[in-house]
Order: C-alpha cells, then structure tokens, then sequence
C-alpha cells in the first residue's frame, strides 16, 4: 500500500514538473517568431501591492520600459517582469519583438530560462526515480 502512495506521490510530482517545463516550453518557441530586436530602456517603475500571507503584503515592482522597434517608439509596462527587486531606471533589458506587430515583445534571454527549467526536470526526475526505487526494495 505505501509503495502505491509514494508511487503516486511521484506521480503528481513529476506531473507538475512536466507542467511548469511546458509553460516554459511556450515562453521559448513564442520567442523564437519574435524576429526583432531591441534594447528596453527601464524609463519608470509601477509598484503593487501583493498579499503573500493572512495578514502580510509585499511590494511587486514592474518595470515601464521605451524601446525603439521599425523606426517607432514604444512605451509599455512589461508585465512580464514584475518583481519583489527593485529596478534602477536607465538600466536596459535586451529584448526581442514581433515584427508584424511590436508591441508584442519578450525578455531575449528566455533561452537560457528553458535550458535551467529543462535541466532542473532532469534533475527532478532522477531524484524521484532514485527516491522511488530506494523505499520499493
């Protein structure tokens, strides 16, 4: 009986993994249609407030970034990179954009992201692999 509940356990587990590779995934090959290129100036900072307990709030940062792209220039919030770190204004963010539409745009080095989440899904496999056949002896 426990060897069916751990066996679950890894199940969900490996499920998750999987699942955060995937989104990760997605981020990457949307990337690789962004066929422009930029560098995002941090040009002014919007700050929220995020509950992250019962009765405890942090502030998020995310950073409004000016990039130009096909001889326009763009001013945006970059969702996408909301943080609890504080950015410095005039700090640059190498980005990539659609060229059909660039307004639509994304951090360069999303690459790098896929292959740490890539590796860490390796990694999390083989340690639920080693854990599982260790307590099904």
């Amino acid at each position: 009986m426990a060897d069916k509940i751990i066996l679950a356990v890894f199940f969900v587990l490996g499920l998750c993994a999987l699942a955060g590779f995937f989104v990760k995934l997605k981020g990457f090959l949307k990337l690789q249609g962004y066929k422009g290129r930029a560098k995002a100036e941090i040009v002014g900072i919007k700050e929220d407030l995020v509950k992250v307990g019962k009765d405890e709030t942090e502030t998020y940062y995310t950073p409004v970034v000016q990039y130009r792209a096909e001889n326009m220039l763009y001013r945006k919030t970059f969702s996408g990179a909301a943080s609890p770190v504080k950015p410095q204004k005039g700090d640059t963010i190498p980005i990539r954009y659609n060229v059909s539409d660039p307004t639509f745009f994304a951090k360069e080095n999303l690459r790098d992201e896929f292959v740490q989440t890539f590796g860490l899904l390796v990694v999390a496999v083989g340690i639920f692999y080693f854990i599982y056949s260790v307590f099904s002896r």
